[in-house]
């Protein structure tokens, strides 16, 4: 069959719901930590690493290097268990292909699954490839429509638990939590350019879809500069 058994000499194949026949062509088994798992150590004075490396193409056969497209899967680590009769996936993390492939140019998604009592994973977190963080949905477009622009943090859901966000601080004193907006008039990450009157430090605003597709504000509450700011 071409395979590698380390620590056994029967293949197993029994994951999802199957009871056989998802062979994976190299296996380890033990009964401890030392037997079922595996080490990669690199030994080099420099600052690199070792690593593990899934890769992806469209190619039908060995070798090849066909493009990937969007929506291809490039790589999944999955964590299974058994429930008695096959290994069930419980969660996985992979990397996603978005739009964009070109020569040298890889956009790739991040996204989470957990298994909420089923069968099957879903999707419940993605970093996406330009740096935003979706919470409970797997397209940042949506989004979009709430204040006209894809926010770098987004939470969308269908119950109060689904699409909220709670602080909670536990701490032997009076000091509360605390929700910060900040600006400064600079323009790369880090800058700490002064303001000016008239800005706006932070805005909290309310909306709600219009039935047409895109969302409109209702009722905004602003932090403004208020005259000339000084040192202090």
């Amino acid at each position: 069959s071409g395979r590698l058994l380390l620590g056994t000499t029967s293949s197993r194949g029994n994951y999802g719901n199957n009871a056989s026949g998802v062979d994976y062509k190299m296996q380890i088994e033990g009964t401890s930590a030392t037997t079922s798992s595996l080490a990669l150590v690199r030994n080099s004075n420099d600052a690199n690493d070792g690593g593990i490396i899934l890769g992806k193409t469209r190619s039908g056969s060995v070798g090849g290097n066909t493009v990937v497209q969007t929506g291809d899967d490039l790589g999944t680590l999955s964590f299974v268990g058994s429930d008695g009769t096959s290994l069930q996936f419980g969660a996985d993390i992979g990397a996603k292909v978005m739009t964009g492939v070109g020569n040298d140019d890889m956009p790739t998604s991040i996204f989470f699954k957990t298994n909420a009592g089923s069968t099957s994973t879903s999707e419940r977190m993605r970093l996406t490839h330009d740096g935003k963080l979706l919470l409970r949905s797997s397209d940042s477009s949506p989004s979009d429509r709430v204040g006209g622009f894809e926010s770098a943090l987004q939470v969308e859901g269908t119950s109060a638990t689904s699409a909220s966000i709670s602080i909670c601080r536990n701490s032997a004193g009076e000091n509360p939590p605390y929700l910060l907006f900040g600006k400064s008039r600079g323009t790369s990450i880090g800058s700490n350019a002064a303001i000016a009157d008239n800005d706006n430090l932070g805005i909290i605003s309310f909306s709600g879809s219009d039935g047409s597709g895109s969302f409109g504000y209702f009722a905004s509450i602003y932090g403004q500069v208020d005259g000339t700011p000084g040192n202090s």
